[in-house]
Parts: structure tokens; C-alpha cells; sequence
């Protein structure tokens, strides 16, 4: 047990070490802290006493959301400063904005920057949803807050994990499309690609907040809090029922895409359901199984956030954005069913073998067999629309 205070900087016994020299955020200072025999005054006490992990909890779980928040406002900056170069370089005489392969990555930054948008609005709306039903005027309203706010440590640690490993690819396709020029350190992406490598390591490492959420997930679950298992179950037993096709829907644009992401559902609790099975209590020790459980989760909530922010969008609002939206989260979700199938074998194949194997595997199979469509006019319309703003234009 441990407690939770602040102390001026210049209390008597607190001293602060040289800067660090660091790979990145330069501009941020870092230093060592000591606290030798520091008076902490009862009224500096955050929380009660011995209750400081709540405090600590909650600290890391607003500080992933806002982590986040800070990777997409970086992949926005990254967007708006490499197409303009990307419109500007020339090669084989003509701007190499024009080609398909860098479109495709112009596409590719744009339709994750939407995703992580997407993500971070709806986790904030939640959270800021449920602090809105509390009181002020309560005994208890700071720990109702900390308790509300624990309520959505999932979604804050799909933030953090989602947006900085985004933004890693967002920065790395900068330097790509820069080319030679990109690895100058006069050029912008040297210090963008610097800059957005600690994010992945900030508020808890991204493979620690992996197991925080299947961790939280099956906690929870077992708690009568979630009916996972009820869930799962209902997936098991629908299993040899013919699935019926999928429909478009005239009021809904997305109805085939909202439909995709209702199976992918079930096949990731499929597979979550057959590893909890088959090693009950061990699960635990079983840090790869929850790696893919963590990432069937994080795919699922964030193309459902996409899917719902368009649809909010098409009822009203600007035709050109809305048919953005909607191109981009199509190609999003329709690249969904084979995330899931790929990530929800190597889940199955680590749980169980021989003919134990067979009839999930072609459950799996069978709840992400979608008809393709075609990607590339998706990314092109998007890549367009991107090229002809020189930024992110949602």
C-alpha cells in the first residue's frame, strides 16, 4: 500500500538531478527526482491514505486517452507537412504525388488519422458522459470520479496502444515519401520520427497495456460485471446455423460494413472464449494468446468507432466530408475480417490441436468470409481529396 501526496519544489529534502539527454521531445525536460525525508503536510494527500494506486491508476489511464490525443494531433502535422512535398518533388518529370504507391500511403496516413479520431472522440464522449451524471456538491465526488474514470481503463489503454503505434507508421511513411531528403536533419522527419518513438514506451508500455485489456476484460467478466461468457456461449451455439447473407440497407450506407464488424464480433469471442477453455487460470502466464485477444479488441472498437462517427455524419453536414467519411471508413472496415481471421487462427492454433482445431478454425473462417471490394479506388478518392486539401481536412 502506498499514498499519493504532492510537495513543492522547493520543500526541504527534495532535490532534482541533471536533464537527461534524450532520443527525442528534446523541448520537454527530464530529470531525476530524490526525496530524502520530505515533510508531506495531511492536507497534501491526493485521495485517502494507503489508497494511492487508485490514484496512480487513474493518472495512467487519463494520461494513455490524452496520449492518444497527442499522436493524432502529430499525425495531422505529419500529413500537413509531406504532401505539399510530396506535391512539390519531382520524378520522371512529374510531382510524385501523382503516383499510386504514394497515394496509397497518403491514403493509408489519412484513413488512421480518421480512425484514431474517431476512437478518441467517442472514449472522451464516454468518459465525459458518465463524470456528467455526478454531483459536485457529493462527500464523495472525488472518488466517485475515480471510480467513474476506471470504468473506461479499456478504451484509454486501445487509445494509447492504437495512436502511438499509428503515428510510428504515420512517421515512417513521412521519411519514405521525403526519400533521401527524409533522412537530412534539416528536413522535418527526422525529428518527427525521433519525437514519436517514446510514445510507445509513455504511461505504461504498449505490450503492458496488451494485457491490461484482456486482463481488465476477464476481470470484470468474472465479477458479473460483463457477460462475456454468456456471450461466448451464444456464439458456440449458433455455430452450425447458416449465416444469412449479407444485406445493403438504402438509410444506411455503412450497412454492410456495420453487419462485418457484428460477425467479427463473434469470431473474436469465438476464439477468446476456446483459449479461456482450454487454459483457464493459466491464461495468464500465456502473454501471446492475450497479445491477439488485446488486438482483436482494439481493431473491433476502433473500426466500430469509425463506422458510428460516419453514420452521425450522413444524416447532416458537409457532402464532400461525409463522402470522405465514408470511403474511409469502408476501406477500414473492410480490411476488418482479415485482421481477425489472421490474428483469431494464431489465438486458436495456441489453444488447441488435431480435430479440436478443425471445427473453430472453420467457424473463424466462415464469420470472416466477406466479397472484397476494390481497395484502391477507396485509397485513391481518399489520397485525392487529402492531396487537393495539403492536409487532413476532417
Amino acid at each position: 500500500m502506498f499514498t499519493a501526496f504532492v510537495v513543492e519544489r522547493d520543500a526541504p529534502g527534495l532535490s532534482i538531478g541533471k536533464e537527461e539527454h534524450k532520443m527525442g521531445i528534446i523541448g520537454s525536460s527530464t530529470c531525476p527526482v530524490t526525496l530524502d525525508k520530505v515533510p508531506v503536510p495531511v492536507e497534501n494527500v491526493l485521495g485517502e491514505i494507503g489508497a494511492g494506486h487508485r490514484v496512480a491508476f487513474n493518472i495512467l489511464n487519463v494520461g494513455r486517452l490524452k496520449l492518444g490525443a497527442g499522436c493524432l494531433g502529430a499525425m495531422k502535422s505529419v500529413i500537413a507537412q509531406t504532401i505539399p512535398y510530396a506535391k512539390q518533388r519531382q520524378q520522371f518529370g512529374r510531382a510524385i504525388a501523382s503516383f499510386g504507391l504514394i497515394q496509397q500511403k497518403i491514403a493509408d496516413m489519412a484513413i488512421a488519422t480518421y480512425v484514431l479520431d474517431s476512437l478518441i472522440y467517442r472514449s472522451a464522449g464516454l468518459i465525459a458522459a458518465q463524470l456528467a451524471t455526478l454531483s459536485p456538491e457529493a462527500e464523495d465526488y472525488d472518488q466517485q470520479v475515480i471510480k467513474g474514470i476506471e470504468e473506461f481503463a479499456v478504451e484509454c489503454s486501445i487509445a494509447k496502444v492504437f495512436g502511438s503505434e499509428k503515428l510510428d507508421l504515420a512517421v515512417d511513411e513521412m521519411v519514405q515519401i521525403y526519400g533521401g531528403y527524409g533522412f537530412i536533419e534539416e528536413s522535418p522527419a527526422p525529428r518527427a520520427y525521433r519525437d514519436a518513438r517514446i510514445n510507445r514506451i509513455f504511461e505504461g508500455t504498449n505490450e503492458i497495456n496488451r494485457l491490461l485489456i484482456p486482463d481488465t476484460l476477464m476481470r470484470r467478466a468474472n465479477r458479473g460485471q460483463l457477460p462475456l461468457m454468456q456471450a461466448v456461449e451464444q456464439v458456440v451455439g449458433n455455430l452450425l446455423a447458416p449465416l444469412s447473407p449479407l444485406m445493403e440497407h438504402d438509410d444506411n450506407p455503412l450497412h454492410l460494413e456495420q453487419q462485418m464488424i457484428e460477425r467479427c464480433k463473434q469470431a473474436a469471442l469465438l476464439c477468446a472464449g476456446i483459449s479461456v477453455q482450454t487454459h483457464q487460470q493459466a491464461l495468464a502466464e500465456q502473454q501471446e494468446i492475450l497479445g491477439f485477444i488485446a488486438d482483436m479488441t482494439i481493431e473491433l472498437y476502433a473500426a466500430e468507432s469509425a463506422l458510428l462517427r460516419a453514420l452521425k455524419h450522413h444524416a447532416g453536414g458537409d457532402e464532400h466530408a461525409n463522402a470522405l467519411r465514408l470511403d474511409m471508413t469502408r476501406s477500414w472496415c473492410r480490411e476488418l475480417p482479415e485482421k481477425i481471421e489472421r490474428l483469431g487462427t494464431q489465438t486458436l492454433a495456441a489453444s488447441v490441436e488435431g480435430d479440436a482445431l478443425s471445427m473453430p478454425l472453420a467457424a473463424l473462417k466462415k464469420l470472416t468470409r466477406v466479397t472484397p471490394v476494390n481497395g484502391v479506388t477507396l485509397k485513391r478518392n481518399v489520397a485525392e481529396a487529402l492531396i487537393g486539401a495539403e492536409r487532413y481536412p476532417l
